[in-house]
């Protein structure tokens, strides 16, 4: 659901009150059955009766009534099932309204924001200019303004896809100034503004075994920042993912945490293997296990990554390490029903390698674990080297990992780690 649904019950509540004591009001009708698809999960049936709702009013009110309203909220929805190219009507129709009748329930900058998401598949520049030039009237009005931390976010997301390293990185900047609330949804926003801070950053910087190196060691310590914004993703995101992931259905904030812990956990590898320990970061990478339906777990076993996923040994040791977060999900009787990648460090032959020998991991052998359960099991896949050996299977302390993991290996030398 959007921050804008949300904000404009209370504008509509009078018409459909209204509707609802006098005949049949085809406008307040449709919007009824979209805010009641939305509150159950289902943005297809949000997204028909969006569009019926507006077609409605359409008819009935010309650029009057809710017109601006319904139409920002049917470009939302869109946005969110990540139809752009069919918000993009909608949003011109609302920004066109809301350019002419400041009293129309929309603002022109929320407009603006989503004209301009819907933009950044057909028009990407104009799109960035356009959510750029809305985030400077948002900042300028001041105030909470949870669609501009959104908007802010959707660019930085969009400009990492997209190899815009500088542009993610002003954007998540950008967002992390706004003003919103501390519901979980809040949350899940900051955890991917900090994620996506951190990953611009990495992305922006110089390889550090490439620089800042004398001899094996790191000669000036890394950029803090970039550890920074991972803990915080990871501190943020993970209470939400364990509530959330109860339910046994896949969110965002799951997606966020696994991004998060993924990154996280690479990075603390590759620093590690130049001797940089962060002896002062607390996150914890170890992966967690929640019963479904309210049903407590007594199992804490991980899922055991063998075999190793078959990846290209020379390309793994220049990468020094990459990392990947499985979330299993299993039936009463303990079996496994679902598996896949919630986040992943690595490049597309590395993700393409984890989900290919995904099939064939179960939990640790001997683990007598009955009971329908979701498992989110880290894996930190490195070059079997002594030096990376050891810190990673028999040592403790900073850097995230602890004295007892389980690891499997290959014979042409690459190394499977579960932290524990």
């Amino acid at each position: 659901m959007s921050f804008k649904t949300l904000t404009i019950a209370a504008a509509l509540a009078l018409s459909l009150s209204f509707g609802a004591q006098a005949q049949s009001d085809p406008v307040a009708d449709q919007y009824r059955a979209y805010q009641a698809a939305l509150e159950r999960g289902d943005r297809t049936a949000a997204e028909t009766a969006g569009a019926a709702a507006l077609a409605a009013s359409e008819a009935r009110d010309r650029d009057g009534g809710q017109t601006a309203v319904l139409a920002a909220n049917l470009a939302q929805v869109r946005l969110d099932r990540g139809r752009n190219a069919e918000a993009l009507a909608p949003a011109q129709r609302a920004l066109q309204i809301a350019e002419r009748n400041p009293n129309a329930g929309v603002s022109a900058t929320y407009a603006s924001f989503l004209v301009g998401q819907a933009e950044l598949v057909s028009a990407p520049d104009e799109g960035q200019r356009r959510i750029l030039a809305a985030l400077t009237n948002a900042r300028n009005a001041g105030g909470q303004n949870p669609e501009a931390y959104e908007a802010a976010v959707v660019l930085g997301e969009w400009a990492l896809r997209n190899d815009r390293a500088a542009v993610a990185r002003d954007a998540f900047d950008r967002a992390l100034v706004f003003s919103i609330g501390s519901t979980d949804s809040d949350n899940v926003l900051r955890a991917r503004a900090h994620l996506g801070k951190g990953l611009a950053a990495a992305l922006a910087s110089q390889d550090p075994s490439r620089r800042n190196r004398t001899g094996t060691r790191l000669a000036v310590a890394p950029d803090q920042a970039i550890d920074e914004a991972f803990g915080e993703a990871l501190r943020l995101s993970r209470p939400i993912a364990e509530r959330e992931a109860a339910t046994g259905r896949l969110t965002r904030a799951q997606v966020t945490y696994g991004a998060a812990l993924a990154w996280s956990l690479a990075r603390s590898a590759r620093l590690a293997e130049m001797d940089w320990i962060a002896r002062g970061d607390a996150s914890d990478r170890r992966g967690f296990v929640v019963g479904l339906n309210g049903v407590a777990s007594g199992c804490r076993s991980m899922v055991q990554p063998d075999p190793v996923p078959d990846y290209d040994v020379q390309i793994m040791r220049r990468a020094i390490a990459n990392a990947a977060v499985v979330r299993v999900q299993t039936d009463a009787s303990g079996a496994i029903v679902d598996r896949r990648i919630v986040g992943a460090a690595g490049d597309q032959d590395f993700v393409a390698a984890v989900n290919a020998a995904l099939p064939q991991w179960q939990f640790a052998s001997g683990a007598s674990c009955p009971g329908a359960r979701v498992v989110f099991t880290p894996v930190l896949i490195t070059t079997n080297d002594e030096q990376m050996t050891n810190t990673f299977t028999t040592r403790g302390g900073g850097g995230g990992y602890v004295t007892r993991s389980t690891s499997t290996e290959r014979n042409n030398g690459l190394l499977a780690i579960v932290p524990d």
